[in-house]
C-alpha cells in the first residue's frame, strides 16, 4: 500500500532536499527520522528515510513529493506525521499547502 503527500512550496523556494540534508541531526533526534541514501533515483533531487519514505523534489512545479511504502502490519502514519512536522517547523516560509492523497 502506498501513501502520497504533496507539498506545495513558494514560487521563490529552492530545493528542500539540500536544507533536509544538512538538518540531519535534528531529524534523528527530535523527529526521529534517519537518511539512508542521498543519491538521486530519479531526474530530479530525492532523498529516501528507513526504506519507506522518498521524497521527489519537482524543481519546476516547485513540489515536493513524499511517497510512502508500507505493509500491512506497518502504521506509515507517525513517519510521515513526523517528517510534516518538521516541515511546519523548520520551513514554514516554503510551505504553500500540503495534500495527503
Amino acid at each position: 500500500m502506498q501513501t502520497f503527500i504533496e507539498i506545495y512550496c513558494q514560487a521563490d523556494s529552492q530545493s528542500l532536499i539540500p536544507a533536509i540534508i544538512a538538518d540531519e541531526q535534528a531529524l534523528s533526534k527530535k523527529y526521529k527520522l534517519k537518511i539512508i541514501s542521498k543519491k538521486p533515483f530519479k531526474a530530479e533531487s530525492s532523498l529516501k528515510y528507513h526504506g519507506n519514505l522518498y521524497l521527489v523534489w519537482h524543481r519546476k512545479i516547485k513540489i515536493l513529493s513524499l511517497i510512502i511504502n508500507y505493509n500491512e502490519g506497518n502504521n506509515p502514519y507517525l513517519t510521515a506525521g513526523n517528517f510534516i512536522s518538521y516541515l511546519k517547523t523548520n520551513h514554514p516560509k516554503d510551505i504553500k499547502v500540503i495534500t495527503i492523497l
